[in-house]
């Protein structure tokens, strides 16, 4: 035995030393283009080593589809299996490593995956996501992977949904940076595995609006059509962050969580048979350039003012950049006015059933006044469906109310204030009927916010 190890290490140092892998850089090229029918360069010097495990270090490689360049990296160690490649001279992958690698990923682009593979281990990556149809991006930096135990099944050009119901793994993934559109999330960590088709990341946490979120997310391909559920909670949400600017509108914090699972081959689909909570609380919040009690005591004499813009901004929460796609908010409440103004206290719960989300318990108080929302938005139409809004007394009794209508970005309602997204909201209370009978009383809310 040991003149064997010794006979090995003499053979192990003398590859090491006279044998120069860079003279079969072309024919690696070759054979990696041909594989994935893409073009494969090494621009960088290439390395062999054989102890502790066999490595194939290549530097500064690039993988070309048509004219794009989908992914580059600064390294990519390989280590082979021995066995298959001496006995069938089949090359099977055991560990694969990227240091640095930059991957663009189109929509339309599918890439040939070995059905077995050890592990895989990511540094210091970046990707980026295009679908050229909808224009949606997702840009994800400094991402850190390492995954083992991987086998990926199904057959030959099998699509996306059919491979996945064969994926096994587990591991670790770490994205410094994640934007989706405007969105923007940072430290994202969640644990993998994947087995049977079921792929769940638990736990999961992520900052977002300043606030670390903390959840899980599993994604069922084992029925006839994929089940997604997401499960997240956030303690302390930033208002200021939420709404940001050169100008801070809001501060404060509040709590938010969701819970809910959704059906179907698409995003629609997902929608459309979402079920859920969602839930965002608040005490203590500041609106800063306008005084909300006044300008309710304003609309008494002149009936025309933004408050019902900033409740819907409020207590839109995940649904505002549904709402408001992404409008500047001093455009939509009209300008930043003087004064500032105390949210004693923000309630947003609501229950999702087939994309429909129904206000439970929607409302927010200041120092002297109450407003609540009832009724339902169609997340799948974009439109409000029976929706009111309204100022309260102590009892609940709708003080001055009104029906919304129509979409999201074309509300529907007498008066509407022309500019504003959220102009029927806006000018929701406009017209209202005045109960001013002490004997009479229209219970509109019955939630916490009423003292």
């Amino acid at each position: 035995m040991g003149i064997f190890a010794a006979t090995v290490l003499v053979v192990a140092i003398c590859v090491a030393v006279f044998f120069d892998v860079n003279r079969y850089k072309p024919s690696i090229e070759q054979a990696v283009s041909q594989s994935l029918a893409m073009k494969f360069e090494i621009r960088g010097k290439a390395a062999l080593q054989l102890f502790p495990r066999p490595r194939l270090t290549l530097r500064d490689i690039h993988l070309t589809k048509d004219t794009s360049e989908i992914l580059s990296a600064e390294e990519l160690q390989v280590s082979p299996r021995w066995i298959p490649f001496i006995i069938h001279r089949r090359v099977s992958i055991d560990r694969l490593a990227l240091q640095k690698p930059r991957i663009r990923i189109e929509q339309s682009i599918a890439l040939p995956l070995p059905k077995t593979m050890s592990s895989i281990f990511v540094h210091d990556g970046a990707v980026t996501y295009l679908n050229r149809r909808s224009g949606r991006s997702v840009e994800v930096g400094g991402l850190e992977i390492s995954l083992s135990g991987i086998s990926w099944g199904g057959r030959e050009g099998a699509q996306s949904p059919a491979l996945l119901e064969s994926l096994s793994l587990h591991g670790t993934l770490h994205a410094a940076t994640v934007q989706i559109g405007a969105l923007r999330a940072s430290e994202v960590k969640c644990g993998v595995k994947a087995e049977a088709g079921l792929l769940r990341l638990d736990p999961t946490e992520v900052t977002l609006f300043g606030a670390r979120s903390r959840g899980s997310l599993a994604l069922d391909m084992r029925g006839s059509s994929p089940r997604i559920q997401v499960v997240q909670a956030a303690p302390q949400i930033d208002l200021g962050q939420v709404f940001p600017g050169e100008k801070t509108y809001f501060s404060g914090t509040v709590q938010a969580s969701f819970d809910a699972e959704g059906t179907g081959a698409d995003l629609r689909a997902i929608v459309s048979t979402t079920r859920g909570h969602l839930s965002i609380r608040g005490e203590r919040l500041f609106v800063h350039g306008w005084d909300v009690d006044q300008l309710i005591e304003d609309y008494n004499r002149t009936q025309k003012f933004n408050l019902i813009d900033l409740g819907a901004v409020l207590v839109a929460g995940p649904f505002g950049p549904l709402l408001t796609k992404g409008s500047d908010v001093a455009r939509l409440l009209g300008g930043v006015g003087q004064g500032e103004s105390e949210i004693r206290k923000l309630v947003s719960d609501w229950q999702i059933v087939g994309g429909i989300a129904t206000a439970n318990d929607v409302a927010f108080s200041t120092v002297k006044n109450s407003v609540a929302f009832r009724g339902d938005l169609n997340l799948v139409s974009g439109s409000y469906q029976d929706f009111f809004v309204a100022t309260v007394d102590q009892r609940g009794c709708a003080q001055v109310k009104q029906q919304i209508t129509g979409s999201f970005t074309h509300p529907n309602a007498p008066g509407l204030a022309s500019g504003s997204v959220f102009g029927a909201i806006g000018s929701a209370i406009r017209g209202a009927l005045n109960l001013g009978k002490p004997d009479r009383c229209e219970v509109f809310y019955s939630g916490s916010v009423l003292p």
